[in-house]
């Protein structure tokens, strides 16, 4: 099985589902942070690859300190297509593992998401550009002053126009910061980042994305590109990721 072009793109891209909850994020690599309990995030994202345009909107709630709940929009505008929604899914993050050292993080989550039902013409978009209609996955991080680690493991299950398929996403991340800032302040985070993927059938990439975060108090703003370096029968367009976030 081949996913190239838009298909190969998304494959990869919405693997990564499920609520995200804080400012400490990579781009593109799902990180194991969960909201505070009461707090509340809301926040957008856009991808662009080969004329496809995929636009996910996520709201997210902090249920207690360790659990986070979601839902999670996406929609897809392919060139020469209207605009569709393609997928809806509820997700939930529990975090099993936090140990708190000084100047230092250490946690790790597992987390789910499924799609809910939105009817045949929905599916057909999600089956064209193969949106995920399932997600599970552990992730862990090492946060300090200066910078973080990532590193994020995820299986979904995939629709294609021959049928349903399972992927696989394994992810790697490091942030700097250049200049930690003290609590709210608006403050830069610098990533490299490395996604490995494997797609049942034999389709398979590899790919490296420089990223930039900017966050102030409440408000968290990222873009990165994600470069394909190595494939096999998977698209090697360029991946370009914007995002949004306001925490409450």
């Amino acid at each position: 099985m081949r996913l190239g072009g838009a298909s190969g793109a998304l494959a990869v891209a919405f693997i990564c589902l499920a609520g995200r909850g804080a400012a400490q994020e990579p781009i593109f690599v799902t990180p194991p942070v969960t909201m505070y309990q009461f707090g509340a995030v809301g926040g957008v994202e856009v991808e662009r690859r080969s004329g496809t345009v995929a636009v996910s909107s996520e709201a997210a709630f902090g249920v207690l300190a360790p659990w986070t709940v979601s839902l999670h929009a996406v929609g897809i505008d392919a060139r020469g297509e209207p605009a569709q929604l393609a997928r809806l899914h509820v997700g939930t993050r529990v975090r099993l593992v936090k140990v708190d050292r000084p100047r230092e993080w250490l946690l790790l989550s597992v987390y789910g998401a499924a799609a809910l039902p939105l009817g045949d013409k929905a599916d057909a978009v999600a089956e064209a550009h193969s949106v995920p209609a399932a997600v599970v996955g552990v992730s862990a991080t090492r946060m300090a002053r200066r910078g973080d680690a990532f590193a994020n493991l995820s299986l979904a299950r995939i629709p294609t126009p021959t049928g349903t398929v399972t992927g696989g996403t394994l992810g790697l991340a490091a942030g700097w910061r250049p200049r930690p800032g003290r609590y709210g302040a608006l403050e830069a985070q610098l990533f490299a980042e490395a996604l490995g993927n494997y797609v049942e059938g034999g389709s398979a990439s590899v790919g490296l994305a420089p990223g930039l975060l900017v966050h102030s108090r409440n408000v968290v703003v990222k873009a990165g590109i994600l470069v394909p370096v190595w494939t096999r029968r998977s698209g090697d367009d360029l991946v370009l990721r914007f995002g949004a976030k306001l925490l409450y």
